[in-house]
């Protein structure tokens, strides 16, 4: 039973790195900030994104978190920015703007005067242009994956029959 879970570890392992995983040459770029925060404020941040990629991405979805402030008491939480889900197509090196809600809590303490409130941006998306024959997230060769996966199964199916007992006599 012990070899049976070593197996069975391994093809998860090997199953994974076939499928490949998006590194920073898989990846998009957003930026942008807000001027003139103050308690109560309502507004706009416009969301730059710009696809790096040398393919068309197809983006689903922008977010924007606080992760750092730069004043002593004055919390993350004061300012919420909500995330927008969108249907944007962008080719290579094109840029486009996306508006996400913004707003500071109206009792904000005089503390946050000042303060300036580093940002997080995400973003998903989908390549629309993959090579032929690769998974849509990933971009890794289904070809490899699927040969990876039965040869494995293979394998583990002949080490588990030589590893049952025999019948009892």
């Amino acid at each position: 039973m012990r070899r049976l879970g070593m197996f069975v570890a391994l093809l998860v392992v090997l199953m994974a790195a076939a499928m490949g995983t998006a590194s920073a040459a898989d990846t998009f770029l957003i930026h942008g900030d807000v001027d003139g925060l103050y308690p109560g404020f309502d507004g706009i941040l416009q969301a730059q994104v710009v696809n790096t990629l040398d393919v068309s991405i197809h983006v689903h979805e922008v977010s924007a978190t606080p992760t750092a402030v730069n004043a002593a008491g004055c919390g993350l939480s004061l300012v919420h920015i909500t995330s927008r889900d969108t249907a944007l197509d962008l080719s290579p090196g094109q840029t486009a703007l996306v508006p996400l809600h913004v707003r500071m809590s109206a009792t904000t303490p005089d503390a946050c005067q000042g303060a300036m409130f580093e940002l997080t941006f995400r973003g998903t998306s989908l390549a629309q242009d993959r090579p032929p024959s690769s998974l849509a997230f990933t971009g890794g060769r289904t070809t490899l994956l699927v040969v990876s996966g039965l040869t494995m199964f293979v394998i583990g199916c002949i080490f588990v029959r030589r590893t049952r007992p025999g019948p009892l006599s």
